[in-house]
């Protein structure tokens, strides 16, 4: 099932309302308002035409403002939670995409829905900042407690020290 099929099949269903197709530079995945997000994953795990039993990954990743070769805006700069899904009895991949405005990157967790969606909506909070309300154990999973920041940000200043070691480390090139 492409994403196009997909879109087509939600608003069949009447779970179309907030969600597009976003047709991006090499696969296709359906965008999704944050409020409609939980409801939309709920159907395509739940409805026997999509049958997404199988949370494959839930990532993140810190969008920064881009402009055209004129300088008109061509998206703004947020956040954007993408989840692959798959259907392991009709063997087809989905992705979902949501955008999160940047003074608000939080979208509703669905480790309740995949409880993969545990670790992986730890570490997009741990590595990008972006909040998954209603997570049971939103904590950080790679980076030591008491880290400041979230490393994956476009604007992520690293530290010089944390807990008494030095993290600068010349490199062992030169750098330009």
């Amino acid at each position: 099932m492409t994403a196009a099929e997909a879109l087509e099949q939600l608003r069949k269903d009447g779970q179309g309302d907030g969600v597009e197709l976003f047709a991006g530079p090499k696969d296709a995945a359906l965008l999704v308002r944050r409020e409609r997000v939980k409801a939309v994953l709920r159907h395509l795990r739940d409805a026997r035409a999509f049958g997404c039993d199988l949370l494959v990954m839930v990532t993140g990743t810190h969008l920064t403002e881009k402009k055209d070769a004129k300088g008109v805006l061509v998206r703004a700069a947020g956040f954007e939670v993408i989840w692959h899904l798959r259907s392991v009895t009709q063997h087809h991949l989905l992705a979902v995409k949501c955008r999160l405005p940047i003074d608000d990157p939080r979208v509703d967790s669905v480790a309740d829905l995949w409880p993969a969606a545990d670790w992986h909506e730890r570490e997009t909070w741990d590595l990008v900042g972006i909040t998954f309300t209603g997570h049971p154990n939103l904590r950080r999973i790679l980076l030591p407690e008491g880290w400041e920041g979230h490393p994956l940000r476009k604007d992520y200043v690293y530290p010089k020290e944390f807990g008494g070691i030095n993290l600068e480390v010349d490199a062992p090139w030169p750098t330009p």
